[in-house]
């Protein structure tokens, strides 16, 4: 997931720390661990909400679509670029 490629970004980066600010596009819902390892971590990450599930698709391992135009706005408004 999304997710779960962020928090392996976060853990295996070789240039992790501070500065370093992550933008996590997620389902409604977190896994509860990452925010622990936000706390832990010398970074800042952002946990938005830009994925919808397909039609017919029901839980956390289905298969989701990306909001672009909300990652696009989130992603300029924060002057990412």
């Amino acid at each position: 997931s999304c997710s779960g490629s962020a928090l392996h970004t976060i853990l295996f980066s070789m240039n992790r720390g501070e500065g370093m600010t992550l933008v996590n596009l997620t389902l409604p819902f977190i896994d509860h661990r990452y925010p622990l390892v936000d706390g832990i971590s010398r970074h800042e990450s952002h946990y938005l909400n830009a994925c919808t599930m397909l039609p017919g698709e029901s839980d956390s391992r289905g298969r989701f679509m990306i909001d672009v135009p909300v990652v696009l706005d989130f992603l300029a408004e924060r002057k990412f670029f």
